[in-house]
C-alpha cells in the first residue's frame, strides 16, 4: 500500500465514530453492485445493528492486530 491510503486511514481513525461509520457506508456504497457481497453485507449490517445495541464492544485497530498476532 502506498503512503497516501495509509495517510487517508489515520485521518479517518481519528474521526468520531458518527462521521467514521459516514465515512465507511460511503466507501463501501461505492462498489457496484456486482462487486458487493450479499453474505458481506448482511454480516456488516448484524454486526452494527449489535455495536448500536451496546452487545459489542469496539476495540482500535491496533489492538485488534495486536490480539491476532500481527
Amino acid at each position: 500500500m502506498s503512503e497516501k491510503p495509509q495517510a487517508l486511514l489515520e485521518k479517518a481513525l481519528a474521526l468520531d465514530p458518527e462521521d467514521r461509520r459516514w465515512l465507511a457506508e460511503a466507501l463501501f456504497e461505492s462498489f457496484s453492485e456486482d462487486e458487493s457481497d450479499e453474505e458481506g453485507i448482511r454480516i456488516a449490517e448484524e454486526r452494527l445493528a449489535e455495536v448500536e445495541r451496546g452487545e459489542a464492544r469496539m476495540v482500535p485497530w491496533e489492538d485488534a492486530m495486536r490480539m491476532l498476532g500481527r
